[in-house]
């Protein structure tokens, strides 16, 4: 039993103070009566570890201290301290604040990191049907994704240039090397479907793809605009729109800073020769992992050397399609390392997409993550059901 005379009021500030489950902003919305003086009681982290809990008082949502100390009979000990060194297990979260954040999310209320993990936390479940703990030490790449979210988003800030389509192709060429071939050019850019008109359109060259701001991993590629209409392209445009408009993860990302935009880019000849697309997920600055995909949406996933990690397979309606065989190694690959690194320096993760040929190539996006947080290594969306690999290295301690 963790008894809190054992370590001394600074001492015991201290480890709420780097505790995930001890929001401090939080707590001094909350609380907004308490006072703070140098003697006695200089921070919040030091009021709720000598006096919060005394008073039933919450470090976060993340945490409900007096349900915890209720469930575990526990009296004159701070429920936070106890969870830390016994880590009884349950679900503590404050779930009866979730419906409030979500009334302040839409209407345009900033939340604070613990808010924000809270109601990852559930679109994760929603979304995987698995429990996610983010103040916990996140295990799959999944999680981590989720867990940079939650409370490194301040991170991104400066990058967003790089998630704009506005400003994407000057942003490259000016500040990070590539050349005028690499980086992606829109033929068009529009605020809104409504603002493709028939005579836009008629303009567009014949083959094309639309990228978004706002929503990961969506690309729209008109093969041949003869065999298209409008219409139906105004009916797809408008309804990824409104989706990401009403999705939660995405509203909580980087990505919400920089405006919806839909950018249309021309397919040329060269793109119509045989090609992959080479996802380059960086990590603490630098290239880590690489996820090739070739045609019927088969992976491999390599690490930054070029080993083969592991494959999946991609189901359609006419059943299982084998995985890619081993790929070769493209000529242009550590130029392509280097400039995705060149983007990566003092971003906790980023997900970099080229357009690879035999011996170049171009980049078609950048991302604050890949695929709305889960890995996509299998169709389960996690990866914990996919390819198992050692990924301990993807972090540093």
């Amino acid at each position: 039993m963790l008894e809190n005379n054992s370590l001394d009021a600074q001492a015991l500030a201290q480890i709420v103070r780097t505790s995930p489950y001890f929001d401090e902003q939080w707590y001094l919305e909350q609380y907004p009566e308490i006072e703070y003086h140098e003697d006695g009681n200089p921070d919040a982290a030091y009021h709720y570890a000598n006096y919060g809990y005394k008073e039933q008082r919450l470090p976060s949502v993340l945490f409900d201290g007096n349900k915890y100390s209720q469930y575990h009979n526990l009296k004159d000990i701070n429920p936070l301290l106890h969870y830390i060194a016994q880590g009884c297990p349950g679900d503590y979260r404050a779930h009866n604040l979730e419906q409030g954040l979500l009334v302040k999310l839409n209407e345009g209320g900033n939340l604070t990191n613990s808010q924000k993990a809270l109601l990852l936390e559930g679109g994760y479940k929603t979304t995987t049907n698995k429990d996610l703990d983010l103040a916990a030490t996140p295990a799959t790449l999944s999680e981590k994704f989720y867990f940079l979210r939650a409370f490194h988003l301040n991170l991104w800030d400066k990058h967003t240039p790089l998630f704009d389509l506005r400003t994407l192709s000057s942003t490259l060429q000016n500040n990070y090397g590539f050349s005028q071939e690499q980086a992606p050019t829109p033929v068009a850019l529009f605020d809104s479907a409504s603002e493709l008109t028939q005579e836009q359109w008629d303009k567009l060259p014949n083959a094309f793809y639309f990228l978004f701001n706002g929503l990961t991993a969506t690309t729209i590629s008109v093969s041949d605009k003869r065999k298209v209409k409008l219409s139906e392209v105004h009916t797809v445009l408008e309804n990824v729109q409104k989706q990401c408009q009403s999705n939660l993860s995405e509203r909580l990302t980087a990505q919400a800073q920089a405006k919806f935009v839909i950018g249309c880019f021309a397919l040329t000849k060269a793109d119509q020769e045989p090609s992959l697309e080479f996802n380059v997920l960086c990590t603490n600055g630098q290239a880590s992992t690489i996820l090739v995909s070739g045609a019927n949406r088969a992976l491999n996933l390599y690490d930054r050397d070029f080993n083969l990690l592991g494959c999946s397979l991609a189901n359609d309606s006419q059943g299982a399609r084998p995985a890619l065989e081993q790929v070769e190694k493209p000529k242009c690959y550590e130029q392509m390392l280097e400039l995705a690194n060149k983007l990566a320096a003092n971003v906790p993760c980023l997900a970099v997409r080229f357009k690879v040929f035999k011996d170049r190539f171009f980049c078609q996006e950048v991302r604050p993550d890949l695929y709305n947080g889960n890995f996509l290594l299998t169709n389960d969306f996690d990866l914990r059901l996919g390819v198992a690999f050692n990924i301990n290295y993807l972090f540093k301690s």
